[in-house]
């Protein structure tokens, strides 16, 4: 009996030191794959050290770059203050030859929104102020209503709205093409805002806001008397043209024309718009922008007490106005008031820009 006991204990004793070496191999591995992560970290250290020393060595080429660069810029900004100067005591010297001293000279950009008045005042008030050579205007491309030199704007526009690529990109390609002259005084045409990114010179814009529902209406009847639609209002509203979709906002938008649908921010956007960069009015009240063009530019425009003259006003049975040959027809009975009524709807935001132009210049 004593010695199975004593062979136990011995068996025993076995089984712990057999337990005790296998915990010390499991640890000797443990060690060894700690050695192997050491040494990983030391090489990564090492190349770390080497990445460190070249990123401080660009840093210091940088630095010695940026400092060649900056004394560059300053003596860049020097002559180009002078060349501002220059010309600003050039332009003084003009101007006050012309008798026009105290108004800044300014490319003007007439953003005319389609059914607004805008052909009376550009063909009828502006256009005469500068001559051919100083202007690229829609009207003039076309002699007795009929188109004899290539549509640009036209052309522009398809482009933008086809490829949704913002407006101002387009014209930027034409202006890089050769299309688009860079040195003139006046543009006028159906564009859409932005056209001053691609222009040198310091620019200014004009245009006109009117009623939603009146506008489209007048677009919806303009187009059917030229054959572009043949179909009442109602499916006019249906068909997403963006010309039913609070189109005045979307032209006073960087990418008006390339949105899918007109958002509060875009309204936004174009009230923003038009207080900062625009001399506007609304239909209703042409012959006060008349006055304010003819104040803030010192154009020898025509007296704007005297009645304005309705150049592209549609009368049902007459040509019309760069229509090709085309006459207006009667459409009165493919409107109804209940198409009325959801233009309005679908036009809160072109109503909220119209009574925001009112309302700001006192009409």
């Amino acid at each position: 009996m004593k010695t199975f006991i004593e062979s136990s204990e011995w068996l025993q004793r076995v089984l712990t030191l057999r337990d005790k070496c296998l915990g010390i191999s499991a640890l000797r591995s443990e060690i060894l794959a700690l050695r192997t992560d050491i040494s990983g970290l030391h090489t990564d250290a090492v190349e770390l050290k080497a990445e460190t020393s070249l990123m401080r060595n660009n840093l210091e080429s940088l630095a010695d770059t940026n400092g060649k660069t900056a004394r560059e810029f300053r003596a860049f900004a020097r002559a180009a203050e002078r060349q501002i100067a220059a010309v600003r005591k050039l332009d003084s010297i003009t101007l006050q030859d012309k008798g026009c001293s105290g108004h800044t000279r300014e490319t003007l950009i007439f953003l005319h929104i389609p059914k607004t008045g805008g052909t009376s005042l550009d063909s009828g008030y502006m256009q005469p102020c500068f001559s051919d050579a100083q202007r690229l205007c829609e009207t003039d491309l076309f002699e007795n209503d009929v188109p004899v030199r290539r549509h640009v704007f036209s052309e522009t526009e398809r482009i933008s709205r086809i490829f949704r690529i913002p407006y101002w990109e387009v014209f930027r390609m034409y202006i890089d093409s050769g299309l688009i002259p860079t040195n003139l005084s006046y543009y006028a045409g159906h564009l859409c805002f932005g056209v001053h990114r691609a222009l040198p010179t310091p620019s200014r814009y004009i245009t006109v806001i009117r009623d939603p529902v009146d506008r489209t209406v007048s677009q919806f009847r303009l187009w059917f008397s030229l054959g572009a639609i043949q179909c009442s209002l109602r499916d006019f509203l249906r068909s997403g043209a963006h010309e039913v979709d609070n189109y005045q906002v979307r032209c006073l938008c960087v990418d008006g024309w390339v949105r899918d649908h007109c958002t509060q921010d875009m309204l936004e956007e174009a009230r923003d718009n038009l207080a900062r960069h625009f001399i506007y009015g609304v239909t209703e009240e042409i012959s006060r922008l008349l006055t304010r063009i003819r104040a803030e530019t010192g154009l020898d425009i025509p007296d704007a007490t005297n009645e304005v003259r309705h150049l592209n006003k549609t009368v049902v049975g007459e040509r019309v106005h760069c229509g090709q040959g085309a006459v207006f027809q009667d459409s009165s009975h493919l409107v109804c008031n209940a198409d009325l009524t959801q233009l309005r709807e679908m036009n809160v935001f072109d109503t909220a820009l119209h009574a925001f132009a009112a309302k700001q210049r006192g009409s």
